[in-house]
């Protein structure tokens, strides 16, 4: 029986993908496991360039494929991982997304990511052999879309989702859940789970994947003898490398066992750490390091025992070293006691460490409460640490960051004011270092018992914890009753202690008979109520237990661990008043340490296996539902204004709990790809043990009640950042759709109470139709994001003209905008050649800007002029005219009035064109314009004139990542920014407009003009045909669809069709035609963005004068 094994490591993509940087080391670390404890494994790695999709596909058949009956396949990667438009309609795949696996080249031309279903193929046919086949996958298929302050050490394993359908290999299966889907018989163990995202950090001063760590770190002990048994210590392992919000997952596909051996029995890991040494150095080496958790102290109290052969033998340790050097994969170590012999591989376990200080952050001027930190052995100052004090008015508060951000205790000044918070710290830290409890050795026999958590409804699994919530009886939500089963699947006899870690840090014990022996096979349980306590605060949703399991196989005293709540008072501990006698064991003695941080030395104790598990047990009560039928209500923090006839009732959830309850992530692919500057917008307070409350139920209602006119309004008590901008997105099970914004001042009064303070109107303007739901009342589920994102070009002025400076052209470009008159007047004057750009109905002139300044093949749109200026006007609620009228007053400010005699182009986006024409051909007062080049302007008019129309159809497509879409951030923020101030419908771009009429009437001054019109048909880009039926849900009460949809079939960006934009005729005609560049491979927003449209800029600014020009 061999094992063969591929492992497949990217940090470094080609094309657009982000790098990566612990994902090669994952693939080297696994490897090195591998070769050390499986014998005879045949290992194929490919690492970065070399991972290529041809090259990852040829390894699987040929590397894998030779795998035969008895034999293990083990396939490991870790890199990127994203989605894809499904080709398949969204009856096989209701999220419209394919999971990816991303190779070194999928992202550069030509290339295309590995489908999970294309992946299956492969494994089925391994597995057709006879073969067990493993697949790891350390990498994301999908994210929950909060915003995170990740460490600067943390990176996402996500790459953007892909822009184009990927064909599915035939008779693929269905991904109903969104989650990876692999056919063929497989143990798949995965990162996370759908809705969120794999993570990387540094560890031990190198970069891993946390999930590949942690495997790894479970797979070193050797405590676990299937997968099932695995997978909890590796969840373990992540949240104890400082990740709560990633779960790993388990699953068996077609006829595989959970319960199968890891590795087919392959797998040697109860012999314990290797441990050899080296006489010359005097020193030795152990192959495991701070990755497997050994402890990072080299101050001589870690001790590592050592023996020969295995450690299950009853044998004395021949030696003890302690750590001298704590590496990331090894440790190097110090001889304390015996003898050892270079040349062996000695087996070598962590017997003993002492528990690390807890860092406190103190308030300043304190210098009693400073003396005693100072001389505690549990905490220590630390303005960075996790517990922190803050004085008060009355005294002192004490706040632990990690349980919540309420206070832990507040302690009223007097002479024992600083004691008693020192009390308190210490009280916290020791309930910390109980949670934190581990044994980074191997523990042998005792990592043989397991806890079960076995309840009488439905759960689920959250990185925090199993999450239990109230069930409904009747017309009200009890909660559940669970039993908690600790089984002894050893051959031996095991003391087994649980404790209950409740948040008021009491620590008390969940078994009767304390630290009871449980025999050989045998089991204990206790059965709980998961409910919220009776002094949880206000409008709490969740409150957590955290359950410890220790298991010995000596017994041990559980009294250094107990402790009463904080509410009690003062702890007065009740030990003897004579010194404690010596500990019996080693398990005894770092227990007394999490006590008294002094770690007693045993000696000539008996050995000892123990280890320790934590389950934490989250009772869920749900919001209570509130009526709508009176018209206002107050749900959370919000205020909720229904209009007549809407009914129902309104309730507060998390996507969390939506997307278990959905089985589908309810987050948009595009609000995944940049989780750093999206977020939820919580619309009621929580603790941290909360989900925030992102989603707004509606139950019972009528979806035909809310419209533009009688909108649904949300009102928050508080205001957003002027960088802020919120977005509510229902999904109907096909499509997203952007359904709420925030609405402007006018718009705000209008709708909204009258009676409330100044903060935050959203106006939620249309539903989905609702569905039932698993014999539910239909619902419409609305979730509330919010996006960061300054719009640079605006400043508080209606115009401005500005001298624009690329900044920082090697890293992350922006723009610099310099809008002094003088300055800009002396730059002019000392110009020749001046391009002039100016932006279109949505957006700011800095994204056209960095498009100019881009080079493709060391060329540039600016290339060859002295001066870029911009021009940044109010766009939406401004006439056109009137914007012509100031440009053309700015630009004479500037000098560059009639008969400047310079050279003096302008490039134009959108609706900038018809500004631009307006000036030249209106204008009595127009300044001498060399060339005037328009993209994408709606010359004829646009068949969507209205601002939030256009806005809303885009968004959508932005939403649903649509095929061959691709726009930047800025985009999506203009979009918002452009919808949130309209508080008046602009009409002047209907083609049957007076602006229109009025424009035809003007005179051609002979400058040049040049239209250039991209090509993205709604008939060619959306190939699975959901763009024209989004648009009829969106605006098909608003516009005529009609037949072909809102373009008749015409070509166009997606805005404008080419008949429009070519349309520059006027009622006295023209002296000459304008140069029309059509079939330009971008869409609206894209002109300045993709190299083909840029290419055509330049080449339309660089062209010689045309004759008769």
């Amino acid at each position: 029986m061999t094992t063969y094994a591929l492992l497949v490591g990217i940090d470094e993509y080609t094309g657009t993908v982000g790098r990566l940087r612990g994902c090669v080391a994952d693939a080297e670390a696994m490897a090195h496991l591998l070769r050390e404890r499986v014998p005879g494994v045949q290992i194929r790695m490919l690492r970065n360039a070399e991972a290529t999709r041809s090259a990852f596909v040829g390894a699987i058949e040929e590397h894998l494929g030779r795998a035969g009956t008895g034999d293990t396949a083990l396939l490991w990667y870790s890199g990127h991982g994203s989605q894809a438009p499904t080709s398949s309609g969204t009856d096989l795949e209701p999220d419209g997304y394919d999971e990816t696996l991303v190779l070194a080249d999928s992202r550069t031309p030509g290339g295309r990511d590995l489908l999970d279903k294309e992946l299956g193929t492969l494994i089925t046919a391994i597995a057709s052999s006879g073969a067990e086949v493993i697949v790891g996958l350390d990498a994301c298929h999908s994210g929950s879309g909060t915003r995170e302050e990740l460490a600067e050490d943390v990176l996402i394993r996500r790459a953007p989702t892909a822009d184009r359908v990927i064909p599915r290999p035939a008779g693929a299966l269905s991904d109903a859940d969104g989650a990876w889907s692999l056919a063929g018989p497989h143990v798949l163990l995965a990162a996370c789970r759908p809705d969120q995202r794999a993570k990387e950090r540094l560890l031990g001063g190198v970069h891993r994947g946390v999930f590949t760590a942690a495997v790894e770190r479970a797979l070193h002990t050797g405590a676990a003898r299937s997968y099932r048994e695995l997978m909890p210590l590796v969840r373990e392992a992540v949240v104890a490398m400082g990740i709560t919000d990633q779960t790993p997952q388990l699953e068996a596909i077609e006829g595989a066992t959970v319960e199968a051996s890891v590795l087919t029995g392959a797998f040697r890991g109860a012999s314990g750490f290797v441990v050899t040494y080296d006489r010359a150095s005097g020193q030795g080496s152990m192959d495991a390091g701070a990755v497997h958790g050994v402890p990072s102290a080299v101050d001589g109290t870690t001790v590592i025992e050592v023996r020969r052969g295995d450690l299950a033998s009853d044998e004395p340790p021949v030696a003890t070293m302690t750590p001298l050097d704590v590496q990331p994969q090894r440790t190097l170590l110090r001889l304390v006691t015996g003898e050892l012999e270079p040349g062996i591989a000695y087996a070598g376990r962590v017997a003993g460490w002492n528990v690390p200080r807890t860092g406190v952050a103190l308030p300043a001027d304190e210098p009693e409460l400073e003396r005693l930190i100072r001389e505690s052995v549990l905490v220590e100052a630390d303005p960075a640490g996790p517990l922190r004090v803050e004085r008060t008015d009355v005294g002192y508060a004490v706040f632990d960051a990690s349980p919540s951000t309420d206070p832990a205790l507040r302690v009223t000044a007097g002479p024992l004011g600083a004691q008693t918070v020192t009390a308190t710290l210490e009280r916290i830290a020791r309930w910390r270092a109980v949670e934190a409890l581990a044994n980074p050795g191997v523990a042998g026999e005792a990592a043989g018992v397991t806890v079960d958590v076995v309840a009488r409804g439905p759960v689920s699994h959250e990185p925090d914890g199993i999450v239990i919530p109230y069930v409904r009886r009747g017309d009200v939500h009890e909660p559940q009753i669970v039993d908690v089963v600790v089984t002894n699947h050893t051959d031996s006899a095991l003391y087994c202690g649980l404790f209950i870690l409740s948040r008021s840090y009491a620590i008390t014990s969940a078994l009767a008979a304390g630290v009871p022996l449980v025999p050989a096979g045998g089991t204990t349980r206790r059965t709980f109520r998961a409910h919220l306590p009776a002094d949880a605060p206000a409008g709490a949703r969740r409150s957590i237990d955290t359950l410890k399991l220790i298991v010995s196989t000596e017994s041990f005293d559980p009294f250094p661990l107990l402790q009463p709540p904080l509410d009690e008072g003062d702890e007065r501990d009740a030990g003897p008043a004579s010194p404690p006698a010596p500990p019996g064991n080693a398990l005894d003695a770092l227990l007394g340490a999490v006590r008294a941080r002094d770690l007693t030395p045993v000696d000539d104790a008996p050995r000892t296996d123990w280890s320790a598990t934590t389950v934490r047990l989250i009772a869920e009560r749900p919001a209570d539902d509130v009526d709508l039928s009176g018209g206002a209500a107050v749900v959370g923090d919000a205020t909720i204004i229904a209009p007549p006839g809407l009914g129902g009732t309104a309730r507060l959830v998390s996507s969390t709990q939506v997307t278990r309850d959905l089985g589908a992530p309810l987050v948009p692919p595009l609000l995944l790809d940049d989780p750093q500057e999206w977020g939820a917008l919580s619309l009621a307070p929580t603790r941290d043990v909360d989900a925030p409350l992102d989603v707004l139920e509606l139950t019972g209602v009528d979806t035909s009640a809310v419209s533009r006119e009688t909108p649904l309004v949300v009102q928050l008590g508080t205001a957003l950042a002027p960088e802020e901008h919120v977005l509510a997105i229902a999904f109907d099970g096909v499509d997203y759709r952007p359904v709420g914004f925030v609405a402007g001042t006018a718009a705000a009064d209008r709708h909204g109470d009258g009676g409330r303070a100044p903060g935050t109107t959203i106006l939620i303007t249309s539903l989905p139709d609702t569905a039932a739901e698993r014999g539910f009342v239909g619902s419409v589920k609305l979730l509330f994001r919010r996006l960061w994102h300054r719009v640079t070009g605006r400043t508080g002025t209606v115009t401005r003209l500005a001298i624009a400076t690329l900044v920082d052209p090697a890293g992350d470009s922006s723009i610099s905008y310099e809008d002094d008159a003088a300055v800009v007047r002396r730059a002019v004057g000392r110009a020749q050649r001046i391009l002039l750009v100016v932006h279109g109905i949505i957006g700011d002139t800095e994204g056209m800007t960095l498009g100019c300044f881009t080079s493709d093949d060391r060329r540039t749109v600016a290339d060859g002029y002295d001066l870029v200026l911009t021009y940044d006007y109010e766009s939406i609620n401004t006439p056109i005219e009137v914007t012509a009228h100031d440009l053309a007053a700015k630009l004479a400010a500037a000098g560059l009035a009639p008969g400047h005699g310079k050279r003096l182009d302008i490039v134009a986006h959108s609706m900038g064109g018809l500004v631009s024409r307006w000036m030249l051909e209106k204008e009595d007062h127009y300044p001498e314009v060399s060339r005037l080049v328009m993209a994408g302007t709606p010359n004829a008019g646009s068949p969507i004139p209205g601002v939030v129309d256009l806005a809303t159809v885009w968004l959508a497509f932005a939403l649903n990542k649509l095929p061959e879409l691709a726009w930047p951030l800025r985009v999506v923020g203009g979009l918002l920014t452009a919808v949130e101030k309209v508080d008046v419908a602009l009409d002047q771009l209907a083609p049957s407009s007076p602006f229109y009429q009025q424009l035809r009437e003007g005179a051609d001054r002979g400058v040049p003009y040049t239209v250039i019109l991209g090509d993205r048909s709604l008939k060619a880009w959306s190939r699975d045909g959901r763009a024209p039926g989004l648009v009829v849900k969106l605006l098909g009460d608003v516009i005529d669809v009609g037949v072909g949809g809102i373009f008749r079939g015409a070509v166009n960006d997606i805005a404008v069709s080419q008949q429009s934009g070519s349309d520059l005729a006027l009622t006295g005609g023209r002296l000459s035609p304008a140069a029309v560049r059509t079939g330009i491979a971008c869409d609206h927003m894209t002109y300045f963005s993709l190299p083909e449209a840029r290419a055509a800029l330049r080449e339309a600014l660089t062209a010689p004068p045309r004759p008769g020009s």
